[in-house]
């Protein structure tokens, strides 16, 4: 769901293995988040560049599953 945890005080999030569509914008504003955990074996096949919008101290390790990075936020 777009905005899903849009502006939260979530600081770390574990992905689970079976997601593999994350919509726009959903931790936009989250400043508190530090850590995106994919587990092992990820699904993780779409996310588009503005997923993580403004969470400044975020580090993302993408996965290897990913196939498509939107690069618009159309």
């Amino acid at each position: 769901k777009e905005f899903a945890f849009s502006g939260s005080n979530i600081k770390e999030i574990i992905i689970p293995s079976k997601v593999s569509k994350i919509c726009g914008n959903s931790f936009n504003n989250c400043k508190n988040l530090q850590i995106i955990e994919f587990l092992e074996e990820s699904e993780l096949e779409y996310f588009p560049i503005n997923t993580f919008d403004k969470c400044s101290k975020v580090i993302i390790m993408i996965p290897s599953s990913l196939k498509e990075l939107i690069l618009s936020n159309k």
